[in-house]
């Protein structure tokens, strides 16, 4: 059986509205990830964009912002946190936007331009 492009899109689709439908709980997930590998606390997680919004698409992706100040600005090891975190979620191939910063750039820069977000409890 040869596999069509279209069938390829939906699936893809799907697994995308399965991320965007339950961004609280995958948002809570992660950032129970989050908080034991930084072994941080006090780490927030920000959920923004087109998902909270309402108005997301087949090309959109989850935005995820982890706040902590035990980020190393390395892209290395953002790079490494980053597979940990896809690593504890058991999915390589998922749709979230990792944004990661400490709580100084999350207030010079991203506090700036997030007009419709939500901070996970």
């Amino acid at each position: 059986m040869k596999v069509k492009p279209i069938d390829i899109a939906l699936a893809s689709y799907l697994h995308k509205k399965r991320y965007f439908e339950n961004y609280r709980k995958i948002g809570k997930k992660v950032k129970k990830i989050a908080s034991k590998i930084l072994k941080d606390k006090k780490l927030r997680v920000i959920i923004f964009g087109s998902v909270v919004r309402g108005d997301f698409t087949p090309l959109s992706d989850l935005d995820m912002l982890i706040i902590s100040d035990r980020v190393k600005r390395e892209s290395k090891e953002l790079a490494k946190l980053r597979v940990k975190l896809k690593e504890g979620l058991g999915d390589f191939f998922t749709p979230i936007e990792f944004h990661i910063v400490t709580p100084e750039i999350f207030e010079a820069w991203y506090k700036r331009f997030l007009d419709v977000y939500e901070e996970i409890s």
